[in-house]
């Protein structure tokens, strides 16, 4: 017997026979007339059987070939009356408890896309993916939250669907470099004009006649 099927078994009398059915119904019902009554279903006529040989029938196939009407497609956990010689009940198993499946997501908060990984059952662990990587930053590993939270690991179990996200260290550097200026000295006092990609400072230097720099005095400076 399952949730959705149960076979029906029956045993012939000491006579050859015919005529012979199994009557279904979710509810008891009287046996005394001849004829199918009403919310009672049936196999068609089984055919010739043997003296004392044994038939059967499945539950489900009165759902297709059902008498009068086809029985209603089986249920779990549902009690069915069924006849003849007398009337005996069952009821079918109850559903199996459905498969819980889980998706954990990877936010790599500014790192390479890390794929998600489905179909996690209820309870079970995953194996962590590549760690992604991110310039400048040292990756600390999957958390609950994008700020502290709780380490996500290879040992958390998945009990629901779960979002978690890289932490990561920025790595301390001499920062960028910058072209050192050069200078055009020309005339005495003289203009000097530093060029360094986008900055231009503009002041006056006074310069001895050998060309050393005898001083800088504060001038103007110009941002373009």
């Amino acid at each position: 017997m399952t949730s959705t099927d149960a076979t029906l078994n029956g045993t012939n009398g000491p006579a050859d026979a015919t005529g012979h059915s199994f009557w279904v119904s979710t509810a008891t019902f009287s046996t005394a007339s001849p004829s199918i009554p009403i919310g009672v279903y049936s196999t068609p006529d089984l055919g010739f059987i043997a003296a004392n040989a044994g038939f059967s029938a499945s539950l489900s196939s009165i759902t297709t070939t059902g008498v009068p009407t086809n029985l209603p497609a089986v249920t779990p956990d549902t009690t069915y009356y069924w006849y003849p010689g007398e009337i005996k009940n069952f009821t079918t198993d109850a559903a199996a408890n459905p498969v819980t499946q889980f998706t954990v997501t990877f936010n790599s908060e500014g790192g390479n896309t890390v794929d998600p990984i489905t179909g996690v059952t209820s309870g079970a662990m995953v194996t962590l993916p590549t760690a992604p990587t991110r310039d400048g930053y040292t990756f600390n590993g999957w958390f609950t939250s994008a700020i502290d939270g709780t380490e996500f690991t290879a040992s958390t179990p998945v009990t629901a669907d779960i979002t978690v996200y890289a932490q990561w260290t920025a790595v301390l550097g001499l920062g960028p470099q910058v072209r050192a200026p050069y200078l055009t000295l020309t005339g005495t006092p003289t203009t000097v004009t530093a060029d360094t990609s986008g900055i231009v400072a503009t002041g006056t230097r006074s310069i001895a006649s050998d060309g050393d720099i005898l001083n800088l005095r504060d001038s103007q400076s110009t941002l373009s």
